[in-house]
């Protein structure tokens, strides 16, 4: 037989094409193709010069569940799962389920449209022009011509041009659907590409265009490779070189694989649809290589981030290579992150983490690992502030910023802390010189707990317990510090040279709208303040009730003693009376407390002598340490000092 049509005009049409399960096409039943023992003569069907305008084609193919999901419970899933894609429609039907796709809008015109021959050759159209606009995938073709051959479930396509909305290229390839499914062989030459054009593929593609070779492979149902070559791509969002291939896979996601990227000032916003947890606004310059899918990434990256979130901007480098994991439950994991090196803004680093108190940068290296609300890292950090001296530490430490209050824990090894270096960070910090030793840390800036064990300028202090900060003051929990030659002026900054050795405890909140709650002891098993030489200091003190108790108050030395006891009202009304009873049998070890305390200095004139002599005394302080009243009586024997000579000399004070 013979139907042939030299010219064909369609206006409005609409065509519904089905695939049958058994594999034939519905037009080939309507024209009696394919029918018969296979040995005879074909029926030639050949349309020519054929004009569609605005037409509308369904295309419906057999849907069926994968291999693995063929029980009713799995295929029940399966179905869900590819009716929860983008623009896929898939309905019950007279064999079965099928899925269809849309194409509406056609407007086309084929020199030939040739669907039967009598020697069997398959399909063929030539096209002048198409344009359509399909539902699945959702892709908007506003051009194309070139020719297409369809025989069985293989369609095979030369392309001398084709167009998409912001994009032209030209190629050839294939698509076929064997089991229903369309899958995808081609390679294109976009000469101008929009991944605008390709959302299809993965609807996070940032608004960047330019050029690529694409080549489209499926490797199975459910899977579609998109290598895009000699890639180049720019725009409001930066600049991006090099060569990736794309994976879409219906239940792993978005995938890339033999990634090799060159980035320009690349805003973070283009990959924020990928990786929404990142906390970081501003671009990002450098390279990126690796593979994998969001949910398991390995990547290597050096890069530079400049944060437009600090006032005049900020940068930090990058360096680092690692598996990484995106779209989880905490976000970005970790899982491990090797830094060949880091260095970073710390104003960067404060805006994620706002109880980080350093100004200045971090360099590091090490490891990252966990999601990044909480984060370890393992290895080596030092900091520097401008031109002052940098700080270094080694070891763990763990930053957990899921809640309000940011957590630490870890154990360092500071080798050294200079104080010099990070006065900028605490500007009431007045201790001198360099610490180093082992410090760890478990808690809240609220509550922390310590272990350190340091040595420095400041003398060696093994502290443990806990401390924190409170609205208008601070607390200690079982606070303990074990010292050796602690001088307090390098810790304070003021005052004469010291040598403590003992220990404090402090348990209790200290609040500058109250008095403070808890206890606290002080040991000193001998030491110097200034010249002055003691052997025992012990104060024991505890605060509950607007009050301060004294239990115990003593101070010794080679010829001398101080002992007291009561209580004093923190302020006013509250109220208490503390009393001090001294006994000196020889006042020479208090000459160089004197002379502090008077502002003087040793006077070598001949006959000036340092202080001697005897005393004792009695003193009672009543009220409180706001309205603080004072009385007793001194005795002092055989008294020298500088010029002055007295025997005997008595005072009494109220």
């Amino acid at each position: 037989g013979r139907i042939v049509l030299q010219r064909l005009t369609l206006d409005h049409p609409v065509l519904h094409l089905v695939k049958h399960r058994n594999g034939r096409m519905n037009y080939e039943e309507v024209f009696r193709l394919g029918e018969g023992t296979g040995t005879g003569a074909g029926t030639l069907v050949r349309f020519e010069r054929v004009h569609l305008i605005d037409g509308t084609v369904l295309l419906d193919l057999p849907w069926s569940p994968p291999d693995s999901m063929r029980t009713p419970d799995r295929a029940r899933r399966a179905l869900l799962f590819d009716r929860s894609q983008p623009g896929r429609i898939i309905e019950p039907g007279p064999e079965g389920y099928a899925r269809r796709i849309r194409f509406e809008h056609l407007t086309a015109q084929f020199p030939l449209m040739r669907l039967g021959t009598p020697d069997h050759l398959p399909v063929q159209l030539l096209v002048d022009t198409l344009a359509t606009r399909m539902s699945d995938p959702a892709v908007t073709l506003t051009d194309l011509a070139g020719s297409i051959e369809v025989e069985g479930t293989t369609l095979a396509f030369r392309l001398t041009r084709a167009a998409l909305p912001h994009s032209s290229f030209a190629g050839d390839g294939r698509l076929f659907w064997p089991a229903g499914p369309v899958l995808y062989d081609f390679r294109l030459d976009a000469k101008t590409l929009a991944l605008a054009d390709l959302r299809w593929i993965s609807p996070g593609f940032p608004d960047l265009a330019g050029r690529a070779r694409i080549t489209a492979r499926s490797r199975g149902a459910t899977r579609t490779d998109y290598a895009l070559a000699d890639l180049s791509l720019g725009g409001a969002m930066g600049q991006v070189d090099g060569h990736v291939t794309a994976v879409a896979d219906e239940r792993r996601g978005f995938g890339v694989d033999g990634m090799d990227l060159k980035l320009r000032a690349v805003d973070l916003d283009a990959l924020r649809p990928y990786l929404d947890t990142i906390p970081f606004q501003g671009r990002v310059t450098g390279t990126v290589t690796g593979g994998g899918f969001l949910d398991s990434l390995d990547v290597d990256f050096d890069w530079t981030f400049h944060d437009a979130r600090v006032p005049g901007g900020a940068d930090s480098h990058l360096s680092a290579a690692g598996h990484l994991a995106f779209g989880g439950p905490e976000g970005t994991l970790f899982d491990t992150l090797t830094l060949r090196n880091a260095d970073l803004d710390l104003r960067t680093v404060r805006l994620v983490a706002p109880a980080v108190p350093l100004e200045g940068r971090l360099q590091a290296e090490g490891t990252l690992a966990g999601p990044w609300t909480d984060l370890t890292f393992d290895g080596t950090a030092v900091h520097h502030d401008g031109g002052n001296p940098a700080s270094t530490a080694q070891g763990r430490i763990r930053l957990d910023t899921r809640t309000s209050a940011t957590a630490f824990s870890g154990e360092l090894e500071l080798e050294p802390l200079l104080f010099d270096g990070i006065r900028r960070s605490f500007p009431g910090l007045a201790a001198q010189g360099a610490l180093r030793g082992r410090v760890a840390l478990d808690g809240t800036a609220e509550h922390i707990r310590v272990d350190a064990d340091v040595t420095g300028d400041l003398g060696h202090v093994r502290a443990t317990g806990a401390f924190g900060r409170r609205p208008g003051g601070w607390s200690a929990d079982s606070l303990t510090l074990v010292f050796q030659d602690l001088d307090t002026r390098v810790v304070t900054g003021r005052g004469p040279g010291t040598a403590l050795n003992g220990s404090l405890f402090v348990d209790g909140i200290s609040d500058s709208a109250a008095a403070p709650r808890g206890s606290g002891r002080l040991l000193l098993g001998g030491g110097r303040v200034g010249g002055f030489v003691f052997d025992t200091v012990l104060a024991t003190i505890a605060g509950a009730d607007g009050r301060l108790a004294f239990d115990t108050l003593a101070l010794g030395w080679t010829g001398g003693a101080i002992d007291g006891k009561g209580t004093l009202g923190w302020s006013a009304p509250e109220n208490g009376q503390l009393q001090l009873a001294a006994t000196v049998k020889d006042l020479r070890p208090l000459d160089s407390l004197l002379l502090a305390a008077g502002g003087w200095t040793r006077d070598t004139t001949p006959g000036l002598r340092p202080l001697s002599g005897a005393a004792t005394g009695q003193v009672t302080l009543s009220g409180s340490l706001d309205a603080l009243n004072a009385g007793g009586t001194l005795k002092v024997t055989d008294l020298v000092f500088q010029s002055l000579r007295a025997p005997v000399a008595a005072a009494t004070f109220a």
